[in-house]
């Protein structure tokens, strides 16, 4: 009885990551279908898939909120009932995912001087869409579709489902690598040495919103966090690429 119930949650978990991966490359085509013969711009079919992309995410961190509510029951309600330390709490850890993060990419600079400048593909990649793409569709996609599911998937589905079975800091450590390594593969970088670089400017952020998973034992904080950092970063881009 006690292995079946494990095998239930390891299957959870990969179903879980399966969805995940769902949401981001087949469900946002099926969403866009019926809306395709009415563009006939490049820029505003991008547009189109970027919404579908977020649209996605959203619904699939709907479903599962509703599928596992046993998971999450009363999480969300006592988030509501101390919502002042909730921000507060959001705002510190953010400041300490941004000072480890600045000094992990000084020290990295003076260990890998070649990489100085180096961008991870993540980041071209909202570079260019925030600079071509309607802002509002980049903002649900980037602040509020990525954060959820994200968390859905990283902290929730691998540390508490797929490798339930292991000590907590041994999930975590899996969790917050593999958060890092996904943001920056398909990177155009030269040697190992460069991809180690730009997986180290994102442990710092990945290796905060475990631990706040695992110490507030509350996905609504890994979130916040999250969502913070994710809209500091798109009011950045957005404002630099104006003034450029």
């Amino acid at each position: 009885m006690r292995q079946k119930f494990k095998l239930k949650i390891l299957l959870i978990g990969i179903v879980i990551i399966f969805t995940y991966f769902l949401s981001q490359i087949l469900l946002p085509i099926i969403i866009a279908l019926p809306f395709i013969t009415f563009i006939d711009q490049t820029i505003n079919y991008l547009n189109l898939l970027m919404l579908a992309t977020a649209i996605s995410s959203i619904l699939v961190w709907t479903f599962w909120i509703a599928i596992l509510r046993s998971d999450f029951k009363g999480k969300l309600k006592d988030i509501w009932s101390h919502k002042i330390n909730f921000f507060n709490k959001v705002f510190v850890y953010y400041l300490i995912s941004y000072g480890l993060s600045f000094a992990v990419l000084i020290i990295g600079i003076l260990i890998f001087p070649e990489s100085n400048g180096q961008e991870s593909a993540n980041q071209q990649s909202l570079e260019v869409m925030i600079d071509s793409l309607n802002p509002m569709v980049m903002f649900l996609l980037i602040v509020v579709g990525a954060p959820l599911i994200e968390e859905l998937v990283f902290r929730f589905a691998i540390i508490d489902k797929v490798f339930h079975f292991l000590r907590y800091r041994y999930s975590a450590i899996i969790s917050a690598m593999l958060f890092a390594t996904i943001h920056v593969i398909g990177s155009p970088v030269d040697d190992a040495w460069n991809f180690i670089y730009l997986i180290l400017t994102y442990l710092p952020m990945s290796i905060v919103l475990v631990v706040i998973y695992i110490r507030e034992k509350n996905i609504y904080y890994s979130i916040g966090v999250h969502m913070l950092n994710n809209l500091v970063a798109f009011i950045a881009l957005v404002s630099l690429l104006e003034w450029m």
